[in-house]
């Protein structure tokens, strides 16, 4: 029984649930994205509840807004979602997973890319561009000018460690 002091490990899946697990490997090994990621994301954005709707009309597991969905529809060939396909699965985690993978393709860093899709392009462009690129990830999360943006990188980062990590080993023990 591996513990790591720092929680209980049959507590770890109550406070990093995997519920779409083979959902996320199985969109994520189309792409150059680590699955990680995108499971973070969705822990941070909506807990893993696909019903969840932001005060700004974001939503489904990975929140996307319906403008970026149809642009990620409009860039791989894909069909505009209706307003209920936003909460199946299957959808939000491919829709999202595309521009989530685009940001990351597009940023020198992952905390650049996860500030790009929390705070959108413009704000990242800007950030990055006064840091410069091969800085270590401390910099560029110092960097980031929205203390609420900073936030969210940070956990997101600290989760997608977790995932790829300890999640990984409970999982397959």
């Amino acid at each position: 029984d591996q513990n790591l002091g720092i929680l209980p490990d049959s507590l770890l899946g109550w406070y990093f649930p995997d519920p779409y697990r083979e959902l996320v490997f199985e969109v994520a090994d189309t792409m150059t994205l680590d699955p990680s990621y995108i499971r973070g994301i969705m822990r941070e954005e909506s807990y893993f509840n696909r019903f969840v709707i932001s005060s700004a009309g974001a939503a489904g597991l990975i929140q996307l807004m319906p403008s970026t969905a149809s642009d990620v529809a409009r860039w791989n060939g894909l069909p505009r979602l209706s307003p209920e396909e936003f909460f199946i699965p299957e959808h939000s985690v491919l829709y999202g997973s595309l521009y989530i993978n685009s940001q990351a393709r597009r940023y020198s860093h992952p905390a650049v890319f996860l500030a790009a899709y929390n705070a959108g392009p413009e704000a990242a462009n800007r950030w990055e561009k006064q840091l410069g690129p091969g800085r270590n990830r401390a910099m560029y999360l110092a960097w980031i000018g929205y203390p609420e943006t900073r936030h969210y990188v940070e956990k997101v980062l600290i989760d997608r460690e977790i995932y790829d990590g300890i999640i990984r080993d409970f999982h397959t023990d």
